[in-house]
């Protein structure tokens, strides 16, 4: 399926980048309108023990609609 290639490719090229002398990080502003598919991919990133010395921050504003529960 080209959408698990896609999250392979991710995150192969984000082990890349990250190592300890190069710490990411990775601000997603406005999160409650993020489709399905991008908090997935994010789900996998932050669950996934091959990446290590990355740092996801979400940011949200509770008062908007939301698509995550």
């Amino acid at each position: 399926m080209a959408s698990e290639r896609l999250a392979v490719a991710f995150r192969v090229v984000l082990a890349e980048f990250c190592c300890p002398e190069r710490p990411l990080i990775i601000l997603v502003d406005d999160i409650q309108w993020a489709d399905p598919s991008s908090l997935d991919l994010l789900a996998m990133l932050a669950n996934n023990n091959d990446i290590s010395n990355l740092l996801i921050v979400g940011c949200f504003r509770d008062d908007e609609q939301a698509h995550i529960n």
